[in-house]
């Protein structure tokens, strides 16, 4: 039998309505973030090694995300962080990062995707480190509320890009 990312999908549908229903019937000690977090890093992990054989690189790019946003959720649920407002735009830059190096492992000819890969990822590792103690997130998080609002406009920008662009 061939995995297809909509069977994937549907049975990782099933097994977390089954863990949700047993979490509610008290069966099973799991919140929500947890069946989540797992659901996303599921679907990720084989939508992302089947998207690799297909050469669908919206999809790699899309599956990426949804995991690296699955270990967003296990590790909120898992640790207690006070500060989540601050860790969002961390994690998003973070997430962006890691899906533009994706982006690159499929198709080492395009650059960009490396260098706007480690472009995020450092600017992520700098907003943890010294951009925080500089003060510096309480502008990134105003700025990232107005993100949220334009974000989007950002993606449809984005994915038009890669569209166009892509050679194969």
């Amino acid at each position: 039998m061939t995995f297809t990312n909509k069977k994937i999908f549907g049975l990782i549908l099933v097994l977390s309505g089954f863990l949700i229903l047993a979490s509610q019937l008290k069966l099973l000690k799991i919140e929500l973030f947890q069946i989540l977090g797992a659901a996303l890093i599921l679907q990720g992990i084989t939508s992302v090694s089947i998207s690799f054989k297909q050469n669908r690189r919206d999809l790699l790019f899309l599956f990426t995300v949804m995991f690296l946003v699955g270990i967003f959720f296990t590790t909120k649920s898992y640790f207690v962080i006070r500060e989540t407002r601050e860790i969002v735009f961390t994690s998003i830059l973070f997430i962006s990062g890691g899906a533009f190096l994706m982006l690159f492992i499929e198709n080492m000819k395009e650059k960009f995707f490396l260098y706007t890969g480690l472009l995020f990822l450092l600017i992520g590792y700098l907003s943890t480190t010294f951009l925080r103690d500089a003060g510096i997130t309480k502008y990134a998080d105003t700025l990232g509320g107005l993100a949220k609002d334009f974000w989007p406009v950002v993606l449809i920008i984005t994915g038009l890009i890669l569209f166009l662009n892509r050679k194969k």
